[in-house]
């Protein structure tokens, strides 16, 4: 309830914002610091340390918010009123006023994150399909313990443990996903109507009987990094990464 307020309120707009006023700022500095912006890695101390930052921010900027309303109500008891002062103190308190409910709504995303880690919450294997659906193509069964597979959609961030002919699922994004390796590739399968981007190869036509077109939709060949996108706009990117 609290994060939806925040996006009436149109802090998805004035995220966007800031982000391109910091890309513009990187830019004419030829500095890369985003440790108060993004992920520097998909670690729980990464996923920490970047929290620590929010909750830091958040601080600060509320503080601004209480001086911006402090010196709004007292330039407007002055007399005359002086709307230069008048201005600036409602700018410094609609400034940080935003800030902070950014903070404020990107700690809320960010703990979604948490919880994936620390509770579990990544589906597993919900049985959909039996494994001689995946076998009677070739694919094998691989559990590899020192391997991750990062689900990155849009700013959210999903971690899953590496295991072939397995049907994940992540409910609240509507994605379900399977890895799966033969002799000679190793490839995505995707329920979404993605489109492949311009920086990986196009989708397999191979009609795989029994995977497709359910519960998945694509095949897409999978190294190391896929990165696609929906029709509307939805950014997904699947890696594989050692621990």
């Amino acid at each position: 309830m609290e994060k939806k307020i925040y996006e009436i309120l149109g802090i998805k707009y004035y995220r966007k914002f800031v982000l391109f006023c910091k890309s513009k700022f990187n830019k004419f500095t030829k500095t890369q610091d985003n440790d108060n912006y993004f992920l520097r890695g998909y670690s729980k101390e990464d996923i920490i340390y970047l929290k620590e930052q929010f909750v830091k921010n958040f601080k600060i900027h509320i503080g601004g918010t209480v001086i911006g309303l402090f010196l709004l109500i007292i330039f407007l008891l002055e007399n005359p009123i002086s709307a230069l002062k008048v201005g600036f103190a409602l700018f410094v308190f609609l400034l940080n006023g935003y800030d902070s409910m950014l903070q404020r709504y990107n700690l809320l995303r960010i703990n979604k994150i948490i919880m994936m880690y620390w509770f579990k919450r990544d589906p597993q294997n919900k049985g959909e399909l039996e494994e001689s659906a995946f076998t009677k193509h070739g694919f094998r069964k691989i559990k590899k313990a020192n391997k991750k597979i990062n689900v990155r959609i849009n700013e959210s961030v999903y971690q899953f443990d590496y295991e072939t002919n397995k049907v994940y699922e992540i409910p609240s994004e509507n994605v379900k996903f399977a890895i799966c390796v033969s002799n000679i590739k190793q490839v995505l399968f995707i329920n979404k109507d993605f489109m492949i981007r311009d920086d990986t190869t196009s989708p397999y036509r191979t009609f795989y009987e029994g995977l497709m077109k359910e519960p998945f939709k694509f095949c897409y060949p999978f190294n190391e990094k896929v990165i696609i996108e929906e029709k509307k706009g939805e950014r997904l990117e699947f890696t594989i990464v050692k621990t």
